[in-house]
């Protein structure tokens, strides 16, 4: 939900995933983002593997329409109870269990 028309907000976006060597294919910045995924060739593809997010309102959209979401340990979100829904502290736990 990060508005793309705020430069800093997009370069500092950019700056995070390359500094944290995160791949992926395309960036986005949507309000609605499980829309986006959903009108996606990515999506039409069933190539979108996970999505990361920090929202807990979007965290379950993307939960309840059957993407696996993965969400940072922080207090207002740890009331989060989904079969979908993962919690990670760093990068690295994101990337271990994918490769379960």
């Amino acid at each position: 939900a990060r508005p793309k028309e705020e430069l800093r907000c997009l370069y500092n976006t950019y700056t995070w995933i390359r500094k944290n060597e995160i791949p992926c294919d395309a960036i986005d910045f949507s309000s609605e983002k499980f829309r986006w995924c959903a009108k996606s060739k990515y999506y039409d593809e069933n190539k979108i593997a996970f999505a990361i997010d920090d929202s807990p309102k979007h965290a379950e959209e993307y939960a309840k329409h059957g993407m696996k979401c993965y969400v940072p340990y922080k207090n207002y979100n740890k009331h989060l109870d989904h079969s979908n829904i993962y919690f990670y502290r760093s990068f690295y736990d994101i990337l271990k269990k994918e490769r379960e």
